[in-house]
C-alpha cells in the first residue's frame, strides 16, 4: 500500500494505491471501506481530494461471489475497471519494454543499454512469463549488469528463456486427426473436465478454459450442463 499525499485548497490531495486488494483480510477490508465512507461524507471544506487505485491480480468480482472480498467495497471501488493483459498475452509489447526497461537500469547503474539480437527477441517473446512484467524488469536489470551496451544473443539469457518454456507462437497447440473431430461434443467435454478440475466453481472453470463467465454460463446453457 503506497500514499502520496500534500494538502491543497479542498483539503489533502493525492493518490492511494492499494496493490493486490484482494488480499486484504475480512478486518482491513471494513477498515478501508470506513475510510472510503468517511472521505466521502466529510465536509466540502475538509473533504480530501483522493485518487484510489486498487490493483489485483484475481478475478475481484469472483472473489465477492465466494464471499472473500466484501460487495459494497468492491461496487465501492469498481468505478472505472481497467483490465491489462499479462505480458504472455501481448508479446508485441516485449520490444518496446526492453527498451523502456532496459534503459532505466542502464541509467541507474551508469552504463549503456544492451541491445538484442533477432533470435534473443524470438524467445523472448514466446517465453510465458510467470512473473509478469516484474520478471522481465529484473531480466533487464541482470543485462543492464552483465551486458551493459553489449549484444545480448540466446546464450547469455536465462536458462529457463534458452529452453523455450513456452511453444512457438506458431506451433499448433492441437493436431488434427485425419478422420476429423466433433466440435460440439469435444467443447462439451472440455466444459465439464474445466468443471470438474475447479470443484464446480464457474469462474475458476472459465478461467481455465481461457473464457469469461458469461460465456462459460452461455456454452453450458448450450451444451445442457448443470453444475
Amino acid at each position: 500500500m503506497r500514499r502520496h499525499l500534500d494538502t491543497g485548497p479542498i483539503g489533502p490531495r493525492g493518490t492511494l494505491v492499494l496493490t493486490e486488494v484482494a488480499d486484504l483480510s475480512s478486518d482491513a477490508q471494513a477498515l478501508l471501506l470506513r475510510y472510503l465512507t468517511a472521505w466521502e461524507s466529510a465536509q466540502s471544506a475538509s473533504r480530501p481530494w483522493v485518487r484510489v487505485i486498487a490493483t489485483t491480480s484475481r478475478d475481484l468480482a469472483a472473489e465477492v461471489g465466494l464471499g472473500a472480498f466484501r460487495r459494497d467495497l468492491y461496487y465501492r471501488l469498481c468505478i472505472v475497471p481497467l483490465e491489462l493483459p499479462p505480458l504472455r498475452d501481448r508479446p508485441g509489447d516485449i520490444p518496446m519494454l526492453l527498451e523502456d526497461l532496459g534503459g532505466q537500469a542502464a541509467r541507474a547503474h551508469g552504463q549503456r543499454p544492451p541491445r538484442y539480437t533477432a533470435m534473443a527477441l524470438r524467445l523472448l517473446r514466446r517465453y510465458t512469463w510467470p512473473g509478469n512484467v516484474r520478471e522481465l524488469r529484473n531480466l533487464c536489470e541482470r543485462m543492464a549488469i552483465l551486458s551493459p551496451g553489449r549484444e545480448v544473443a540466446p546464450d547469455d539469457l536465462p536458462m529457463e528463456i534458452r529452453r523455450g518454456d513456452a511453444p512457438r507462437a506458431d506451433a499448433p497447440t492441437f493436431q488434427l486427426p485425419s478422420t476429423g473431430i466433433n466440435l460440439n461434443g469435444l467443447e462439451a467435454e472440455l466444459i465439464r473436465q474445466a468443471l470438474a478440475l475447479a470443484a464446480g466453481n464457474k469462474s475458476r472453470a472459465a478461467r481455465l478454459l481461457g473464457l469469461t463467465r458469461d460465456t462459460l454460463l452461455y456454452r453450458m446453457e448450450k451444451h445442457l450442463i448443470k453444475a
